[in-house]
């Protein structure tokens, strides 16, 4: 009497419920981690708009003024880069790649100076997308989100 050999590995249906489940595990995975890298992307963001309203509210002490600029990474040492922002003393390409922060007046001034009545905003974007992140120095001193 010959003994059948048994078939080794898992049949057809198995292997059905096992994608099945993968995809569903991704399928809820993946929109928790592209909220995860927005949330992210917004800190990053927030937390360079907080270290320009440091460097201003030091430059208004110092100077009695607020400083219009852009600070754009991908050109920083041009017109337009980092020599806008550079009097805040305020270098960001350290931690910072992918951001481009706006700083402008409220109030009519004369470039590149606020004065010291006028409030400023300050803009931040990412440059892989999502939206931008924008907060309001108002003449009062009280520094909200936009």
């Amino acid at each position: 009497m010959q003994k059948r050999a048994r078939a080794q590995g898992f049949s057809l249906i198995e292997l059905m419920i096992a994608v099945g489940i993968i995809g569903i595990i991704a399928a809820i995975a993946f929109p928790m981690y592209q909220d995860y890298v927005t949330a992210a992307r917004v800190a990053n963001m927030t937390d360079g708009i907080q270290s320009i309203r440091l460097f201003q509210a030091d430059r208004r002490l110092r100077e009695g003024e607020y400083v219009e600029g852009t600070y754009n990474p991908s050109n920083p040492d041009v017109a337009g880069g980092l020599k806008d922002l550079d009097v805040l003393d305020w270098d960001p390409r350290a931690s910072i790649d992918d951001i481009t922060y706006v700083v402008t007046c409220t109030t009519d001034a004369t470039s590149p100076e606020c004065t010291r009545t006028s409030g400023f905003t300050v803009t931040a974007t990412h440059a892989q997308g999502g939206d931008p992140v924008a907060f309001l120095m108002d003449d009062a001193g009280v520094f909200t989100r936009l």
